[in-house]
């Protein structure tokens, strides 16, 4: 009725404010994954950080990206995964930990994202550890060809196992254009 009308208006205001708030923060300090991890983390333990992105297409320019990453101390790889401690309210949580690489190509999930992540939920599944996910991503690496694509729908599966099988949790959090 209308009083749903006007609750649903009000909520779109709200978000048309946060949206603008967001845009105008985005313009003054870009969000390294970096800072995610050590705003919401304590003691993080960067995993499988030698895994990075590969060139098997050889499509044109990426390779010297993959370069220019290594050349200014930048993981060229679409996500960094770890773990860390979750505190809040007097609670403290080890946890697995990805969070989406925008300083390499918008955090565009590649092969070696795949692989991190399904190496990082072994872990947590051995260890009976939750996920939490900070995803910004440019959507899949198209530059590695069809392998990245698999990638995703590998993951998708992986994570639906993972909280089938052991009954752990995996959240999921957005930030910046995701």
């Amino acid at each position: 009725g209308i009083k749903d009308f006007w609750n649903r208006l009000n909520q779109a205001y709200r978000d048309l404010l946060i949206q603008n708030e967001l845009a105008a923060r985005k313009k003054q300090v870009a969000i390294t994954p970096h800072m995610v991890i050590d705003h919401v983390f304590t003691d993080f333990e960067e995993l499988n950080d030698d895994l990075i992105t590969s060139d098997p297409v050889r499509f044109p320019g990426f390779r010297q990206s993959i370069d220019r990453a290594l050349e200014q101390t930048v993981s060229p790889v679409g996500v960094i995964t770890g773990f860390g401690t979750f505190e809040h309210g007097g609670f403290a949580s080890r946890v697995g930990v990805v969070v989406s690489n925008t300083q390499f190509q918008a955090g565009a999930f590649d092969m070696a994202s795949g692989e991190k992540v399904c190496k990082l939920m072994v872990e947590c599944a051995v260890n009976k550890l939750p996920i939490i996910f900070f995803i910004s991503s440019g959507g899949m690496q198209t530059k590695e060809g069809a392998g990245a694509l698999f990638s995703m729908a590998v993951l998708n599966n992986r994570i639906t196992r993972f909280v089938k099988d052991f009954d752990l949790p995996v959240l999921c959090f957005g930030f910046r254009d995701c």
